[in-house]
């Protein structure tokens, strides 16, 4: 779940849902993931743009506003997104963590390119469920 610009927004297994924090109603609801929903994280620089990655192996970015998805990043190969971050000094990159094989898996995404992507892996045969960017240094 997330929150920001007086919403609070959250997952549950095939849906995003988008409620208002001055009355507590329900906004909207948003679909369009095919499996599981395992994470979502708002936007930083663009208030009314949230992520979420799934179990069908997409990340997704969604406008909260019109309720459409702007944005949908097709992952490759064995890859099995966990977690999205976005990256709060660089509004264009987003890092999606999960397990690819036997290791655990960190990918860095160009919002404008994803297909050219970085790759970080753990030497450890686990995935990697969770991450944040640290807010106080720079791309770590």
């Amino acid at each position: 779940m997330c929150s920001g610009n007086g919403r609070f927004i959250y997952c549950s297994t095939l849906a995003i849902y988008v409620y208002r924090l001055c009355d507590y109603s329900l906004e909207r609801i948003l679909i369009g993931h095919e499996k599981a929903i395992s994470c979502i994280c708002k936007c930083s620089f663009r208030p009314n743009v949230v992520a979420t990655c799934s179990h069908d192996k997409t990340i997704r970015l969604w406008d909260i506003e019109s309720g459409r998805c702007v944005k949908k990043i097709e992952l490759t190969g064995e890859f099995m997104p966990f977690c999205v971050d976005w990256n709060p000094n660089n509004e264009l990159e987003i890092a999606c963590c999960g397990k690819s094989g036997i290791y655990g898996t960190i990918r860095f995404f160009n919002y404008n390119d994803p297909t050219n992507f970085k790759t970080l892996n753990t030497k450890e045969e686990s995935e990697v469920i969770h991450m944040k960017y640290n807010p106080k240094q720079p791309d770590k």
